[in-house]
């Protein structure tokens, strides 16, 4: 049975919403030899009082049999204009930059002040627009540069992962029964009640600092599967699925003589990404350093209550 595209892409944004509910919930509920699995490429750092000063995104390389170098890059949808200019840097010293949208072979990203006037962001993109002036950040494919022909799409479109899911015996009915599923099951959990309690809509109004900061916690743990409930359900097609899909970009690059290639994709990719890159690559990881993506001592805009709302809506 073949699905529209306008069907997939509405049960796509039903998945996102609901794992981004199970996802806030669960916010509060030497390198000359090889190191330890890195296990998590999001962190939030604290100062000596043990308060949060930022959340920080990975960047960490790993070297292959054959000497090529291969660095797993971090993203963060929504971030700090300087984590941008600073990403940008960084990007540009790869020869090859392997990266994530999901959409058909070799697309480019258009930021949003480029777009053609028959052309608007789609239903996800609004979303993370209207979080971004929430939250006083910037969107990710506005500010990263996609231009350089070092810049290659890894990735799959919307048709694959349908295909993907039919050929599993899966469908996107049944796949947010079982995202549903597991938040749901959250909700005899007791950090749930501390849900209730410290993260309500009218702490987002009044207090978007503070939502900024359990958003934060939250991004700390969606690296890995644990962190996000409902991820456990669709892992196969957003996570694996896509994962396979840039290796074997990344392969090809090797093959072409690409000696120092960057994979940027989310932080919920990257341990499965490192645990293929040491299983079929024989990867060794070099070192890791980290990137400030939100300064979370930085005051947020003081906005009315109908100023946040034109941001939701």
């Amino acid at each position: 049975m073949a699905y529209s595209k306008k069907f997939v892409v509405s049960i796509v944004l039903a998945v996102f919403a609901a794992l981004g509910i199970g996802l806030l919930a669960h916010a509060l509920l030497d390198l000359n030899r090889p190191l330890d699995p890195l296990k998590h490429f999001v962190r939030i750092s604290k100062n000596r009082e043990q308060q949060p000063v930022s959340l920080d995104v990975a960047l960490s390389t790993y070297e292959l049999v054959g000497g090529q170098t291969v660095t797993l890059v971090g993203a963060v949808h929504l971030a700090d204009a300087k984590h941008y200019q600073r990403l940008n840097k960084e990007l540009s010293k790869f020869s090859t930059v392997l990266y994530e949208l999901v959409a058909p072979d070799g697309t480019k990203p258009i930021p949003r002040d480029q777009m053609p006037k028959d052309m608007k962001p789609s239903g996800l993109s609004q979303l993370q627009y209207s979080l971004g002036d929430l939250l006083d950040t910037r969107f990710q494919l506005d500010e990263v540069d996609y231009t350089p022909k070092s810049f290659v799409h890894a990735d799959l479109s919307l048709e694959d992962l349908a295909r993907e899911m039919r050929e599993k015996g899966e469908s996107p009915f049944t796949l947010l029964l079982g995202i549903l599923k597991e938040v749901f099951t959250m909700g005899a959990d007791p950090k749930m009640q501390e849900l209730s309690q410290n993260l309500s809509f009218t702490s987002l109004f009044l207090n978007p600092k503070s939502f900024k900061m359990a958003l934060a916690q939250a991004l700390a743990s969606s690296d890995h599967e644990d962190g996000i409930p409902g991820l456990t359900a669709i892992a196969p097609f957003l996570i694996d699925a896509r994962n396979i899909a840039a290796l074997e970009v990344l392969s090809s690059q090797l093959k072409n003589g690409g000696d120092h290639i960057a994979i940027y994709y989310g932080a919920a990719h990257m341990p499965d990404f490192e645990q293929r890159l040491m299983k079929d690559f024989g990867a060794e990881r070099k070192e890791t350093y980290w990137l400030v993506a939100w300064d979370l001592t930085r005051d947020l805009p003081s906005r009315s209550p109908f100023e946040l709302l034109g941001a939701l809506f």
